[in-house]
This record gives structure tokens, C-alpha cells and sequence, in this order.
């Protein structure tokens, strides 16, 4: 991944995060998740995700679950219910974008996960959008991204 296309995906899950307190909720870009929220996050879906563990030892940084999830926004909405957020700044999202939010997802069936993009849908994301997933095409109007 170029510097470019991670200052791009940086702008963008910024403008979600911004886009999500501002409107809906509580969002956390995923490395900057309050502790306390992490573990709610965790005990309330008992997750598989290796968090628990990991977040014991302050020392992980770019190797914390809270990097390498595949994940990047945790948002808590007005009714108290965490939801994970995958953000993608590229031209075609495709499955293999969104690989590490579905198994997150198929580990625990009662966790809900939002893809919000900027460009199109691959044909294969296009045929599993279906029951968990809630996919927004939100782009940057006036952003030179």
C-alpha cells in the first residue's frame, strides 16, 4: 500500500468518524478506542477476536488488536449497541477489502458491521451484501482526497 492510498484511507476514516459523532453516535478510529470501551466491546460479544489478551500488554502498538483487525471504526450508537465500521478509499472494494470485518462478523453472530466507501462495489461484494452488512457510498464532496 502506497503513502498516498494511506493518507487517503486516513482522511476518509476521519471523515466517517467525524461524520458518525456529529450524527449518530460515539465513533473511535480503531487504534484510538478508549480502554474501557475496548473491553465493553469485548465482554458484551464475547469476542474471538484476541483482544482480551492483547490489550493487557500496553507495549503492542502497531501489533495490538487495535491495528490489525481489519476494522476501522468501533461506534456506539444512541441505543448503546457497538458497531463495527470497515472504511474504504479505493477505487473497486472488493472481498478480499473486507476479509478480516466478515470473519470478525461470522465469529459472532450478533455483531453488525458497516462498510462505508467511496468509489464502487466488486461484483462479489456486490452478490454478499446481504443480512449483517450495511454498505454506504459516502464520498468527500469538496474533499480533495
Amino acid at each position: 500500500m502506497s503513502i498516498e492510498t494511506i493518507d487517503k484511507h486516513t482522511e476518509y476514516k476521519r471523515f466517517i468518524c467525524d461524520y458518525l459523532n456529529d450524527n449518530y453516535g460515539q465513533a473511535w478510529s480503531w487504534e484510538n478506542i478508549p480502554d474501557e470501551h475496548l473491553v465493553d466491546f469485548v465482554v458484551e460479544h464475547n469476542s474471538r477476536v484476541n483482544i482480551w489478551n492483547k490489550l493487557k500488554d500496553k507495549k503492542w502498538i502497531n501489533t495490538s488488536p487495535k491495528s490489525n483487525v481489519d476494522v476501522d471504526i468501533l461506534f456506539l450508537n444512541k441505543e448503546k449497541k457497538y458497531i463495527l465500521i470497515k472504511c474504504v478509499c479505493k477505487h473497486e472494494v472488493t472481498i478480499e477489502d473486507l476479509g478480516g470485518l466478515f470473519h470478525i462478523m461470522m465469529k459472532n453472530k450478533k455483531l453488525e458491521g458497516i462498510l462505508y466507501y467511496t468509489n464502487y462495489l466488486s461484483e462479489d461484494v456486490k452478490s454478499f451484501q446481504q443480512k449483517k452488512q450495511q454498505i454506504f457510498n459516502v464520498t468527500l464532496e469538496n474533499k480533495n482526497i
